[in-house]
């Protein structure tokens, strides 16, 4: 008999042996889904919308993926960042430099732009290397 057991499992069963044998043995999640996921589910949506070519403008798309997933309002802001941030990355021309800089507006859910920029270098891999 073999018994395999994920890392997660085994942190599951630290934390309350009967949580995990409610999650892993019977099969029986919560209703509540976690920040975490809620906030990494929406990421994935947005990622999808870059490379999808959708129609929209990603960070319109972001505020309907936000309220979909029910961010809060800092998942919200996180959120925006990331997706500038990754933009900027995969969105530069071939032969373009390893280390990427990027400045943009901080502009708020509701539309109002910030009196402050969000602004970094971020390492880019050239697409076809």
């Amino acid at each position: 008999m073999t018994l395999r057991v994920s890392h997660s499992g085994m942190s599951c069963y630290r934390e309350c042996p009967h949580k995990y044998y409610l999650s892993r043995v019977e099969g029986i999640r919560p209703v509540k889904v976690s920040r975490a996921l809620r906030f990494g589910s929406a990421m994935h949506k947005a990622l999808e919308i870059i490379w999808g070519g959708g129609d929209s403008p990603l960070l319109e798309e972001w505020a309907n993926i936000a309220a979909k997933y029910e961010l809060d309002m800092e998942d919200q802001i996180l959120g925006r960042l990331l997706l500038v941030g990754y933009s900027k990355m995969y969105l530069i021309p071939e032969g373009a430099d390893v280390e990427c800089h990027f400045e943009n507006e901080v502009v708020s859910p509701g539309g109002e732009v910030e009196d402050f920029t969000f602004q970094g270098f971020i390492d880019v891999e050239t697409p076809g290397y």
